[in-house]
C-alpha cells in the first residue's frame, strides 16, 4: 500500500473514532402561537390530508420502511400523525407530540406545557418535494391542533436545514432560540439560549427532562438575546 493511501486509510479509522465519541448538534426552536384556526396554503398539486388511524400502519410500513419499527412506539406513546396523499398514495408525513417528547439529535427529552404540541419528523417523498405539501400538511396540523384547544406549536430546526426553515417561517413560526449540544463519550452538556427573558425561562422549562443512557447529563440554560 502507498503511502498516501495508508494516510488517508489513518485518516478514515481516526475520523470514525472522533466521530464515535464526540458530537455537536445545535438545534434552533420555534413557536407558534394558535390565535387562528386555520392556516391557508396554496400547492401546487391537489392533496388530501387526513390522521392517521390504526388501518394505515401497513400501508405507511411500505411507504416509509425507515420508520417502520417506530411507528407502533410513537402511537402508544399517544403522538398524532397527519398524512399527505395523492391519489391514494401516502406522499408526506408530519408527527405531533404533547406532554413530553423525545429530540433524536440532541438525545434529550423535552417537556411541553399543557396546552401545548410539538411537531417533528415531517418527511416528503423525495419526488413530491417542491409543491408545497409539507407547508400544506403543517397548516392542516395547526389547525386541528387548534380545535383540540393547544393555545402553542413548537418546532425544532436544525439551522442548516434551509427546505424545513422556509416552510416553518411561511406558516407562521417565530424563532423563540436555540439548544447547542455537545456530546464526548458519555458525557453530554447542554447549553440554551432565548431570543428574549421570556423565550429563556420557556426553554428552561422545557428542556429540563433528562434523557438517554449518559452517566454525566447537564443543562446549562444562559440568557441571551444575541442571534444564535
Amino acid at each position: 500500500m502507498k503511502t498516501s493511501e495508508k494516510v488517508n486509510s489513518l485518516r478514515q479509522i481516526l475520523g470514525a473514532i472522533f466521530k464515535s465519541v464526540f458530537k455537536r448538534e445545535i438545534m434552533l426552536v420555534f413557536e407558534k402561537m394558535l390565535a387562528k384556526s386555520c392556516v391557508k396554503i396554496e400547492t401546487k398539486i391537489e392533496v388530501d390530508l387526513k390522521l392517521v388511524q390504526d388501518d394505515d400502519f401497513p400501508k405507511i410500513g411500505d411507504k416509509f420502511k425507515k420508520f417502520r419499527t417506530n411507528v407502533g412506539k410513537m402511537f402508544e406513546s399517544g403522538n398524532t400523525c397527519i398524512v399527505a396523499e395523492i391519489h391514494g398514495e401516502f406522499v408526506h408525513w408530519t408527527w405531533v407530540a404533547f406532554n413530553e417528547a423525545y429530540v433524536t439529535e440532541i438525545g434529550r427529552k423535552i417537556r411541553l406545557n399543557s396546552g401545548s404540541a410539538y411537531m417533528y419528523a415531517g418527511y416528503t417523498v423525495p419526488e413530491y418535494r417542491g409543491l408545497g405539501i409539507a407547508p400544506k400538511a403543517m397548516g392542516k396540523i395547526l389547525s386541528y391542533l387548534h380545535k383540540r384547544g393547544i393555545k402553542k406549536a413548537y418546532a425544532l430546526i436544525r439551522p442548516d436545514n434551509f427546505q424545513a426553515l422556509r416552510y416553518t417561517h411561511k406558516v407562521g413560526f417565530k424563532k423563540i432560540g436555540m439548544i447547542r449540544f455537545i456530546g464526548i463519550s458519555k458525557l453530554r452538556l447542554y447549553r440554551c439560549k432565548g431570543e428574549t427573558k421570556k423565550d429563556y425561562n420557556t426553554l428552561i422549562g422545557m428542556f429540563s427532562i433528562k434523557g438517554g443512557r449518559s452517566l454525566l447529563d447537564k443543562l446549562l440554560c444562559v440568557q441571551d438575546t444575541s442571534s444564535c
